[in-house]
């Protein structure tokens, strides 16, 4: 019994060097990858390196002693970085909850400046630079906002073009603030192609669809939303929208 408690005291001291050794290796190795990481870069970036020549052993220790020394402040930096453009995303939605489109506006380009493939801050741009533009007196003015927004919206659909927000706001634009309903038609189609219940494109596609005098195709998507939505206002609304369509159609007040 005391020689098989000692081999059991001798297999777990064993098994518990074998796995000191592991976890010592494995953030041995993630070090190591991360310097791996730097030093590759920063070696392609040394004018020596470039058209096949080689770097010197001096260059090589050079960049060595600066990635130790700069490599925990330069991925400090990077978190930083991150951080301050949450913070400013997130300052940009609470000048936006409280209608200070234009703070919020300059917000989102400095959280753009920090992340600026991110769809979502392009599509909010949009949105307070549509506002804005309602709060122009100078038709100039309006429009130059205006057509800020859209290109916000459309560029936040070159990066994700089935950003679902983005074309409704899109759409709306197009709709109700430069009346070129024929532009919003493709993009309503879009959207509820992706999401066949949205009950607030079908009522700017039914808009538009009345805009552009094709008024059976309105009644049409009133009738959807008036048998999908699960909203007793929203039926309401759609079957009194509806029965203004169709008083034009049949001549009925």
């Amino acid at each position: 019994m005391i020689r098989s408690t000692g081999k059991k005291k001798a297999f777990i001291l064993n098994m518990g060097i074998v796995l000191s050794v592991l976890v010592l290796s494995l953030i041995v190795f993630s070090c190591d990858r991360k310097e791996s990481y730097y030093f590759d870069n920063l070696l392609k970036m040394e004018k020596k390196g470039y058209k096949g020549q080689k770097s010197s052993k001096r260059s090589i220790e050079k960049l060595k002693k600066g990635i130790e020394k700069y490599r925990k402040e330069v991925e400090r930096t990077v978190r930083a970085s991150e951080q301050l453009g949450i913070y400013y995303k997130m300052l940009a939605v609470k000048y936006m909850y409280e209608k200070m489109y234009g703070e919020a506006a300059a917000s989102l380009k400095k959280a753009l400046a920090i992340y600026p493939e991110n769809p979502i801050l392009f599509y909010l741009t949009g949105v307070c630079y549509g506002y804005l533009s309602r709060a122009q007196v100078e038709e100039s003015e309006r429009d130059s906002y205006i057509l800020k927004a859209e290109k916000y919206y459309k560029h936040a659909l070159n990066i994700d073009p089935a950003y679902s927000d983005a074309l409704y706001g899109l759409s709306i634009l197009y709709t109700f603030e430069v009346n070129k309903p024929e532009k919003a038609l493709p993009l309503l189609k879009r959207l509820l192609k992706k999401e066949k219940e949205n009950t607030d494109a079908m009522f700017v596609l039914a808009r538009v669809y009345y805009d552009l005098s094709q008024y059976e195709r309105a009644v049409e998507i009133y009738n959807r939303i008036i048998k999908s939505s699960t909203s007793k206002i929203r039926k309401n609304k759609a079957l009194v929208d509806k029965e203004k369509v169709e008083a034009e159609i049949y001549g009925k007040k």
